[in-house]
């Protein structure tokens, strides 16, 4: 069955890609053997980071 994935869940990401050649573009995968989740193009998640101690948050849409 598959469920929205919740607010401030935890996802690992599996491998990113430079889309296409693009530096400024790159592609996000993520590992959801043990959850599913469903989503709609152009809805957003915002990944948190913390680098050299600043936490950063960024937001990006799925695409299909």
């Amino acid at each position: 069955e598959d469920r929205k994935l919740p607010r401030d869940e935890e996802i690992h990401v599996a491998d990113t890609q430079n889309y296409k050649g693009n530096e400024d573009t790159i592609t996000i995968y993520f590992d959801t053997a043990q959850q599913a989740f469903t989503y709609l193009p152009g809805q957003y998640l915002n990944i948190r980071l913390t680098v050299n101690g600043e936490l950063l948050i960024r937001s990006y849409s799925f695409s299909s």
